[in-house]
């Protein structure tokens, strides 16, 4: 039992920080090392690239 406690915590310590990445690039006081910092940073240029090409999409759709 403790050890399906102790991963849906970690579950949600990861999901947060993969949420907290994509949206904001924030990490307020989740730290980050190793290979999670590099996947931050991978989430975070993805979400950047996502909302330009939204951005642009919405743009161009418009009718001046």
């Amino acid at each position: 039992l403790s050890i399906s406690i102790a991963l849906a915590i970690a579950l949600i310590n990861a999901f947060t920080l993969s949420l907290n990445a994509f949206v904001t690039l924030g990490f307020g006081e989740i730290p980050t090392k190793g290979l999670a910092r590099y996947v931050t940073i991978g989430e975070g240029f993805l979400g950047w690239f996502l909302l330009t090409l939204f951005s642009v999409a919405l743009i161009g759709q418009s009718n001046f």
